[in-house]
Order: structure tokens, then sequence, then C-alpha cells
């Protein structure tokens, strides 16, 4: 039986037999070692600026982001839980604060611009602590009907 090597940074995906006379996982999905790597390293940068991201955010009160919510009239288009309708989309679960507030404030839709003159940093902060309390939707797959 053939020795198997195992490259280091892609153990899990790239087995290397014998001589390399066999094609790894890699090779055969047209994926060489470097590249691999690159793609897999851009995964794990993406996940710990989110959660730098995240880490950021001014701490908002979720009681007052939903007096906020109704008051700003975010209820109209997104729905009293952020679900979402026909005029707006939904907004559980939420993203990362800093494009939340990218949005609010340069939205990219034909969503009204909150500028800090109508709804300043914290009470976007309060917004999101709200949206980010509220429970997540059910996976569809454990939707008896849906089945």
């Amino acid at each position: 039986m053939p020795r198997q090597r195992l490259c280091v940074a892609h153990s899990f995906l790239l087995p290397l037999k014998g001589g390399g006379s066999e094609r790894s996982f890699g090779a055969r999905a047209g994926w060489g070692a470097t590249s691999l790597c690159k793609f897999l390293s851009l995964g794990v940068l993406c996940i710990f600026t989110t959660a730098a991201a995240a880490q950021t955010a001014p701490r908002g009160n979720a009681q007052t982001g939903k007096q906020l919510y109704e008051s700003k009239g975010c209820y109209s288009c997104h729905g009293y839980v952020g679900q979402g309708s026909r005029e707006g989309p939904r907004l559980v679960p939420t993203t990362a604060f800093e494009p939340f507030v990218t949005q609010l404030r340069q939205p990219r839709t034909i969503m009204p611009p909150y500028q800090t003159a109508l709804l300043s940093d914290q009470q976007a902060a309060d917004i999101f602590a709200f949206l980010t309390a509220l429970p997540r939707p059910p996976d569809p797959k454990t939707i008896n009907l849906l089945k």
C-alpha cells in the first residue's frame, strides 16, 4: 500500500497518495493547492471581519429600538417583526451593524435615507439591537406543512 502524504494546509481536502500519480480532490475539482488556500483564507477573513464589525457596534437598547422602529415607520415596509413585505425586504436575521447603518444612511433602493438629523447613530444602534433580539425565522425543513 502506498504511503499517504498530506498537505498540511489542506489535509482535510487534498490527500496526496503515493508519488502524486493519483489525482487528489482538489486536482479533480480543478483547484490547485494555492487557489484552494486563497479561497479558504478569504472565507476565514470574512468570518473574522464580520465578528469584528459586530463587536464595534455601539450598544443599543432593544426596548428603545422597538419604540423607534414603530415611531419612525420602519414597520410599514418591513413588518412589525422585520419579516419583510412587498415594499421592504426582510430584516431578520440581521447583518452586521456597519452594513445596516450604511443601508439606513445611503439606501440602495427606494427606501428614504435616514441621515443623522433624522436618526442618530445611537438610535440606529437601538433599532439594530431590537432586530438582533428578534427570534430567527424557523428553518423551512422543520415546518411539517412544507414537507
